[in-house]
Parts: structure tokens; sequence; C-alpha cells
């Protein structure tokens, strides 16, 4: 996913989804602090300028129409005993003032593409506990309806059988 892609949520928004680069780690710094308030810049600058390569991992961010991240993903392709090759998802956080919402549906679109594109067959991601106890929480019936599964360690998605 090394180009940018354009992407229309639901008729009224549209963003830009696209690496998050080494001139893009600041910026993104304060969508990461909304979703992890005690990860220092420090800390970030240095997660996020590890050169992604051979080890399959990367920074996909979300671009508003104003050219702000509002979304991010990292990610890192990786073996799985039952499922071949997965796309893990390390971090994910959406942000937007007005409505979250289709911030985090261009997210898990971004996410599906970047899985088809690695040629993964199953995508898997850490559930934090605070999202366990809001299960009626407005991401989970957009996790959903996308065919994604939660369960007590992890959100999943498996191929249709």
């Amino acid at each position: 996913m090394a180009a940018t892609v354009q992407q229309e949520v639901a008729g009224l928004r549209a963003f830009s989804i696209r690496p998050v680069t080494a001139d893009l780690v600041g910026q993104a710094f304060p969508v990461v602090q909304a979703a992890a308030p005690d990860v220092t810049l420090e800390q970030w600058r240095a997660f996020a300028t590890n050169p992604p390569g051979e080890n399959g991992m990367g920074l996909v961010g979300v671009f508003n129409e104003q050219d702000y991240i509002v979304g991010l993903f990292a990610y890192r392709r990786e073996p799985h005993l039952q499922h071949g090759r997965i796309l893990r998802i390390c971090h994910l956080a959406a942000v937007d003032l007005v409505d979250s919402e289709p911030v985090l549906q261009a997210l898990l679109q971004a996410i599906e593409d970047q899985a088809k594109a690695q040629d993964c067959s199953a995508i898997l991601m850490a559930t934090p506990a605070s999202y366990l106890k809001v299960a009626a929480h407005w991401m989970h019936p957009l996790f959903a309806a996308r065919g994604y599964l939660l369960d007590s360690t992890q959100i999943r998605k498996m191929p249709p059988s």
C-alpha cells in the first residue's frame, strides 16, 4: 500500500489512505496520544521510525479532507500456525472531533486492503481491556458488520468458508 488510496465513507466524507512516513511521524503523535496518553513523543518516534522492510511491518494513516491524520494503524505480517500468513494489527486509533465512526470505517477498509495486498488469510488485533467493558460501544457493531469476531483477547476476521 505504497500509493495513496482515496476512500469515500457513507458518501459524506472523503479520506486518503497512505503510509505514515518518517516526515509524518510528528503529525501523527496527537492521534497516538488520544489512544495511548501515556506514550511519550520519544517512544512514538522510536517505534514509528523503525524502518519497515523484510519484517513486514508498517504504519498506515487515514487523512481527512484537510490532509490531517485522523486515524492510523500499525501492522505486522507474520506466520500463524492455524491461519498461515496473518496481518497483526498492533495499534489502532481513530480520532475526529465531529464523528470518529467514518474514520474507523476507513481504517477497517484500509486494514482489509492491506491484508489482501500482503496475501494474508486472517486479521488479528489486540482487544484493549477497556473495550471489553463496553461491548455495546458504537465500535462493536462496526466491527461485527464487517465480519470481525470479538473474543476475550483479540478481534479477528477470518476468510469466509
